[in-house]
């Protein structure tokens, strides 16, 4: 299992931190989950925050944060972080024939039991000094305790050590019912003994207020192929399930907006750029075939909630993960939403690229360059029209003239030739490799217009990016058929039964979405390499390019 890096975020600042007395107030309203059949009151102020995939894998079922609060570190320095509340249910797991894995039969030792929050905590946060087993000085000995009629919790409260070294206490509340355990986990970085305890009385008060209420049905899981109001209905009750969150649909059907936004004219700018956005892609690089899928942005309502949901760190203003296919981003009004409106430009982007290439790689010139020059994009009513610029501190134009100018860029060849790590490593500043990409898509996209300078344009330089991207394209489907028919060739000569059933079920996952190993992945990108700018004089256009970025651009 992966481990969840338990993530406060950190700030010299004290302004506008939420007082201990604030903080620990119980709250009044009730929160229900009718898919588990529960409702409780978190603590007043208290904010629902999405589950993301990687905590649903450990059984995370609900999150929530506090507001900001004091955190004295060991440096005897101030930061600032927030208490949280993750709400699990553990299942008995089944039991399961010798060999197989996975579940949490195997997480739990291989026996068909319920887990301890004991043994799931060190294994889920990188929390210090917790160890599954001979758990010493208690806060609070495990013990029973009656909620209501009929409703017993084993309680036991721990203190361990952050990843940054200040102290953390752990109170865990374990509810035994029929179908599963529901484990109320709540995590306080230490306010000082005193108001530990006032903390620990109103994580009881909360726990107290539990009620179970009848179980409905939870949406399920819509499967490749389902109709876009099948897959909307799901993902807003998906969204839905955390307070303050829901979807909106888009006209395009190609996306779905999960929000806690309540400002609906920002949400319709949002979907206005990114369909339009969407237009330009397919214009740029039209598929091969119809993109299907139906792509979820995640837009958080401000920086401090995109922060807490994916766990992030600071300066990241947006992100696609390749994992969930989600494009999340944060409504940027405190500084300048045009800031907000070009990253989701930039990282819907990727996420088009990442089904255009069947969910492979490209180099990282071309997808970051060309997510930074679609950044740049104004749009007026129907027209889509290309600028040097993005706003605000997003803007790369004058980094680009200075990089070229003080002679601190990569050679071009060396540039383009990086793979991911290199690139993002390259240097000299932490925005260079962006900078140095977008210079040149720039470049090759405006010439590709006619809008540059026959002193540095040939006419050449105008076949680069479009066979790059057919040699690419069909490298990748060439090792796709050839994947697939290997894979077709095992399943058809397992036997049948049971004992092959968990092999078959296996190969045919891969079927649906083959990978292409790294070896083959470099083939792949050499050919493309060499099919585009194997074609032109490379040190001729890095002059041209040079040129072009001082004088012309």
């Amino acid at each position: 299992m992966r481990r969840f890096l338990f993530g406060f975020v950190f700030s010299l600042s004290l302004l506008a931190l939420a007082s201990p007395g604030l903080a620990q107030k119980a709250g009044s309203k009730y929160v229900e989950d009718t898919t588990h059949g529960f409702e409780f009151k978190p603590l007043k102020e208290w904010a629902g925050i999405p589950v993301t995939a990687q905590l649903k894998a450990s059984e995370v079922i609900a999150r929530f944060s506090s507001e900001d609060l004091r955190i004295k570190l060991p440096n005897n320095s101030i930061a600032q972080g927030k208490a949280e509340l993750y709400i699990f249910t553990f299942e008995t797991p089944t039991a399961v024939t010798g060999g197989e894995s996975g579940g949490l039969r195997s997480r739990a030792g291989g026996e068909t039991r319920r887990p301890t929050i004991e043994e799931w905590i060190p294994r889920m946060f990188d929390f210090r000094d917790f160890k599954e087993e001979g758990l010493k000085d208690p806060i609070i000995e495990p013990e029973e305790e009656k909620l209501k009629k009929g409703l017993v919790a084993r309680r036991a409260a721990y203190g361990a050590n952050s990843p940054n070294g200040y102290r953390l206490v752990i109170d865990t509340w374990t509810v035994t019912l029929d179908d599963f355990d529901l484990v109320f986990l709540f995590v306080l970085p230490s306010q000082g003994d005193r108001d530990d305890k006032k903390w620990l009385r109103t994580f009881e008060s909360s726990v107290k207020s539990l009620r179970l209420i009848e179980k409905v049905a939870g949406p399920k899981k819509v499967k490749e192929g389902a109709s876009y109001e099948e897959q909307f209905a799901y993902h807003k009750a998906e969204a839905e399930k955390t307070p303050g969150w829901t979807a909106v649909e888009t006209p395009s059907e190609q996306y779905i907006i999960k929000t806690s936004s309540d400002d609906d004219d920002f949400i319709d700018d949002v979907i206005d750029r990114l369909e339009a956005s969407r237009r330009v892609f397919e214009q740029d690089f039209p598929p091969s075939k119809d993109i299907q899928h139906v792509s979820v942005v995640r837009v958080c309502k401000n920086q401090d909630e995109f922060s807490q949901y994916g766990n992030t760190r600071p300066g990241v203003a947006g992100y696609f993960n390749p994992g969930t296919t989600e494009l999340v981003l944060y409504d940027n009004k405190e500084r300048d939403r045009r800031e907000t409106l070009a990253v989701m430009s930039h990282e819907a982007f990727h996420q088009y690229c990442y089904f255009l290439f069947d969910r492979s790689e490209a180099h990282r010139w071309f997808d970051e360059g060309h997510g930074d020059f679609y950044g740049c994009y104004e749009f007026k009513g129907k027209r889509a029209i290309p600028t040097a610029h993005m706003p605000g501190g997003l803007d790369r134009y004058q980094n680009a003239k200075t990089l070229v100018r003080e002679d601190k860029h990569k050679p071009i060849f060396v540039h383009i030739n990086y793979n991911h790590p290199q690139w993002q490593g390259q240097g000299p500043g932490n925005t260079s490799p962006y900078e140095q990409s977008w210079s040149i898509i720039y470049m090759l996209r405006m010439g590709t217009l006619g809008k540059v300078s026959k002193k540095v344009w040939k006419d050449e330089y105008e076949d680069i990016i479009p066979n790059y991207i057919r040699v690419l394209h069909e490298g990748y489907q060439e090792a796709y058929a050839e994947i697939r028919k290997t894979l077709e060739e095992e399943l058809s000569s397992l036997p049948e039964g049971d004992k092959a059933a968990e092999i078959r079920a296996a190969i045919e996952a891969q079927l649906k979405r083959p990978r292409v190993g790294e070896e083959r992945k470099q083939q792949i990108w050499k050919a493309a390499m060499e099919a585009s700018w194997g074609q032109i004089d490379i040190e001729e256009f890095e002059e041209n390019w040079k040129e072009f970025v001082l004088d012309h651009m």
